[in-house]
């Protein structure tokens, strides 16, 4: 009875140990899944954007373009993050989607002729994307890549008036499809795990320039560090 009972703990431990190593061994699939953060910039349109513009002077009731009145103080550097999924079709080329978040963007108006501010506006960025990544292994552990496809930038617009009085103020959205470009490397201290850093340029994002209404104007880029699983 004693050596059966031994016997089958043996086989239990056994069973166990096997089953850990198993289990232990990293699974390593054609998707992958992922998230990384850093910092966005954003480069502001120059002031002929604002052309539609137009304040009332209090003395005369005239009606004065700001053009070439005001100077652009611009906080053009956030925290962005990103998480994206994708499909490796061989160990070269994969396509890759991504939702990126690219901060708030503000930029405040002063009068040339007092320092005064006459408006501020702040812009929300945001980024639906997808893309074909191209792969060049150097080594088994690392990779460097670049990215092309289309992305759907959003802009969430917040016009904020201080010394300025605007009959409309032209606060809204706007959504544009442009260009998305990125190049990268990645390091690989695992099979299924991947250490990324990353640029990623994704265009314009705000209206065309047009009229006051259109949403802030700009070109949005971004560096990332994050890590993916392969599953």
């Amino acid at each position: 009875m004693k050596k059966t009972i031994a016997v089958l703990t043996l086989a239990v431990a056994s069973s166990f140990t096997y089953a850990q190593g198993v289990s232990s061994k990293p699974i390593v699939g054609p998707w992958y899944i992922g998230v990384s953060g850093g910092q966005s910039r954003a480069d502001l349109d120059n002031w002929d954007y604002y052309d539609g513009y137009y304040f009332v002077d209090a003395t005369t009731g005239a009606t004065i373009p700001y053009t070439g009145l005001v100077t652009l103080n611009s906080d053009t550097r956030h925290t962005a993050w990103r998480v994206y999924a994708g499909y490796n079709f061989n160990e070269n080329w994969a396509i890759e989607g991504a939702y990126t978040d690219l901060g708030q963007i503000k930029a405040e108006y002063v009068m040339n002729s007092t320092g005064l501010p006459r408006f501020e506006i702040t812009g929300d960025q945001v980024s639906w994307s997808g893309a074909i990544k191209g792969t060049l292994p150097i080594n088994k552990q690392f990779d460097v890549f670049g990215l092309v496809g289309a992305t759907s930038n959003r802009t969430k617009v917040n016009f904020m008036q201080i010394t300025s009085r605007f009959a409309s103020v032209p606060s809204g959205s706007d959504h544009r499809t442009d260009l998305l470009t990125g190049l990268g490397a990645e390091f690989k201290p695992s099979p299924n795990i991947g250490i990324r850093l990353e640029y990623q340029n994704y265009n314009q994002f705000g209206g065309s320039g047009q009229d006051v209404n259109d949403a802030l104007r700009m070109t949005v880029d971004a560096w990332t560090l994050g890590a993916a699983v392969k599953f």
